[in-house]
């Protein structure tokens, strides 16, 4: 556990550096930067473009998502939208507690026929 701290910490102060360091480049006029004596960085370009990119690509990835789910989801008329393998279908014996209302029923998928009599 403690390995994973030590991880941890690392990770949060490389990525503090490395968010000031990209502040400073973006920021600071470049004849600063040649008096510290960077002279090779990137163009100021990348400044804006990897975090409009990167804002670009967080509804992407939102939209991407719910079209993936719409795509693998049947449509509302198909029996695959009733029960699957994993289902827990109330027995018989269970009906009965729903009828009641002061017992709670145990966690298990109503059948469809009860379901449409309601």
């Amino acid at each position: 556990s403690s390995r994973r701290e030590y991880y941890g910490f690392i990770l949060y102060l490389s990525t503090f550096v490395s968010y000031v360091t990209f502040l400073l480049w973006a920021f600071l006029p470049e004849q600063i930067l040649q008096d510290l004596g960077i002279t090779y960085y990137p163009t100021r370009y990348w400044a804006l473009a990897v975090p409009i990119w990167i804002l670009g690509l967080i509804p992407f990835t939102i939209l991407m998502f719910i079209g993936t789910n719409l795509f693998n989801t049947p449509p509302l008329s198909s029996p695959r939208t009733l029960t699957d393998r994993y289902a827990s279908m109330m027995r018989a014996r269970n009906l009965g507690k729903i009828i009641n209302e002061e017992s709670i029923p145990d966690l298990q998928d109503v059948p469809i026929s009860m379901v449409n009599q309601c």
